[in-house]
């Protein structure tokens, strides 16, 4: 009886035992550029969010913006996370705007990338996690026109904004790594990794 109580022992003990965290080899400090490039390899998902302050019907399908926003994504490899998922990047279309007079409209566009992820605090064995929303990539501007094009001329713009994003993902990925080569604190382990990391 006492031996099967010290295995008990032994399980609970193991069972609650804290999970150790990775080991971390190197810590390289970079300035310029956001870290959060890195994480837009193939694969990574997106939620697309729509924000419609368009009023006097000058914007009349944020839904079909969405999807034409969602398969451009999905076509260059990348997933689109479901309305639950909390930590990972996030892509906003937001207009404002209505008809200026004579059939005429004035509509803004903005697409912001958002990279939504923890950030933590601990002291004492107490953690605090705190899902935060860090502006990586936007772009906006105004359109003007014509009440019965403004549709088509919305879809348009924010498909081409998705792409220009998409496009810049390798840049700034580029700069990351070429930051990082020039990094006072890169070590000679950083160095040897970082210079054979492949982007996909």
């Amino acid at each position: 009886m006492r031996n099967y109580w010290r295995l008990f022992a032994l399980v609970v003990t193991i069972s609650l035992a804290p999970a150790t965290k990775a080991e971390e080899i190197t810590n390289t400090i970079i300035w310029e550029n956001s870290s959060s490039w890195m994480n837009l390899n193939k694969g990574v998902e997106f939620q697309v969010k729509t924000l419609d302050s368009v009023k006097d019907g000058c914007w009349t399908n944020a839904k079909t913006v969405k999807t034409a926003v969602q398969t451009v994504l999905k076509r260059s490899g990348y997933k689109i996370a479901g309305e639950a998922v909390t930590v990972t990047f996030q892509i906003f279309l937001s207009s404002i705007g209505g008809e200026a007079g004579g059939g005429l409209c004035a509509v803004t566009y903005d697409l912001e990338v958002r990279w939504r992820g923890s950030d933590e605090f601990s002291s004492s064995g107490h953690k605090i996690t705190a899902i935060t929303n860090t502006p990586l990539w936007e772009f906006n501007g105004i359109l003007t026109g014509s009440k019965n094009e403004m549709n088509d001329r919305l879809k348009d713009k924010y498909v081409d904004l998705a792409q220009s994003f998409l496009n810049e993902i390798d840049v700034k990925r580029r700069a990351v790594l070429k930051e990082i080569s020039e990094s006072a604190t890169l070590t000679p382990e950083a160095k040897a990794y970082w210079s054979n990391y492949q982007i996909d």
